[in-house]
C-alpha cells in the first residue's frame, strides 16, 4: 500500500502561491479575457469630453434630458464603455442618477438620455471611460439647470363672431390667453385678416402686444364696405408660438348711401326793363 504524501504547512503555502501567481500570469497574457486581471500596463484611456449641455445650459422640465459626450479613446486592444454620474452637487457627494456601463456611440460621440426631477434645480455631470481592467480619468465636469417649459395659451376671438355685422373699420377682440414658465419676451399677437377662409386671400397681418387686462383688441382699417372677411389669432414671446386659434368671420356694414344731388338755383325774379317817356 502506498504511503500518501505530506507536505509540511510552508511547502503548501509555496504550491498555492505559485499557483496562484501562474494563475494571474495567464490572465495577464490575454488581454481581451473577460476575467483579465488589471490594471494592463501601457494602457491609456482618455477621458470622454462633455459636449452639451454644459455652462449652465437651460433644459426644458418634464422631458428626457439628452447628455452628448465626444467618446474616449484606449491604447489598449480592449473595448471601452462609460460610466455617466449626475449630482446636485459640484463635489459630486449628492449623486442622483449613475449609468454604469452606457456603451459608445458611432461617429466619434454618445449620446445617453436621463430623466430628472426638479425645475430651477442645478446638475453636475461628468463621465468616465473603463475597458474592465483600465479605468480612465474623469472629464471636466459640466453643468446645466433645469426649468419649467414655456407654454403660451391661444387667445380666444371674443368679437366680432359668427358674421357679425361691424364697422368697415372693426374691432377685432380676444380674451388673453395665459403665458407660464420663463417666457423669451414681451407676448404678442398676431391677428389675420382674410378675404376666404382657407386664409390664402390675406388682406390684414397685425400684431400687437398682449393688453395687461382680459382682453386685447386692434383696429383693422382697409376694408371694403359690405363684404364678408375671415379671422384668427395666435401668441408668441418671440421663441415659442401657440397654435393658431380656430377661425370666425364678420361682415362689413353697407356703404352709406351717397348724399343727395344739392338743390338745383332758384332763377331770380326777372324785373321790368323800364320804358323812356314819349
Amino acid at each position: 500500500m502506498d504511503t500518501p504524501i505530506r507536505f509540511s504547512p510552508l511547502v503548501l503555502l509555496a504550491i498555492c502561491a505559485v499557483s496562484l501567481t501562474g494563475c494571474e500570469s495567464s490572465k495577464s497574457r490575454n488581454p481581451l479575457s473577460p476575467t483579465v486581471a488589471g490594471p494592463i500596463s501601457g494602457v491609456t484611456i482618455t477621458a470622454p469630453k462633455p459636449l452639451e449641455p454644459v455652462n449652465g445650459q437651460k433644459m426644458t422640465s418634464g422631458s428626457p434630458v439628452t447628455l452628448l459626450l465626444e467618446n474616449a479613446a484606449t491604447t489598449g486592444e480592449r473595448q471601452l464603455w462609460m460610466q455617466v454620474e449626475i449630482a446636485s452637487d459640484a463635489g459630486f457627494q449628492s449623486k442622483v442618477h449613475l449609468a454604469d456601463k452606457v456603451t459608445l456611440g458611432d461617429g466619434g460621440r454618445t449620446t445617453y438620455s436621463v430623466a430628472l426631477p426638479g425645475a430651477g434645480a442645478k446638475y453636475f455631470w461628468r463621465a468616465r471611460a473603463l475597458d474592465g481592467a483600465n479605468t480612465g480619468e474623469f472629464s471636466a465636469p459640466a453643468n446645466f439647470e433645469l426649468q419649467d417649459p414655456v407654454v403660451i395659451d391661444t387667445p380666444q376671438l371674443a368679437s366680432p363672431t359668427g358674421g357679425q355685422s361691424t364697422p368697415v373699420v372693426p374691432d377685432l377682440t380676444v380674451v388673453n390667453g395665459k403665458a407660464t414658465g420663463p417666457v423669451a419676451g414681451p407676448v404678442v399677437y398676431r391677428f389675420e385678416v382674410a378675404a376666404d377662409s382657407a386664409f390664402t386671400r390675406m388682406v390684414a397681418v397685425l400684431t400687437v402686444a398682449r393688453s395687461g387686462a382680459s382682453v386685447t383688441s386692434v383696429q383693422v382699417a382697409g376694408l371694403a364696405h359690405n363684404t364678408p372677411y375671415f379671422w384668427r389669432v395666435n401668441a408668441s414671446d418671440g421663441v415659442v408660438t401657440s397654435p393658431m386659434s380656430a377661425a370666425q368671420s364678420f361682415r362689413t356694414e353697407a356703404a352709406p348711401p351717397p348724399p343727395p344731388p344739392p338743390p338745383a338755383p332758384t332763377p331770380s325774379p326777372s324785373v321790368p326793363t323800364p320804358t323812356a317817356p314819349t
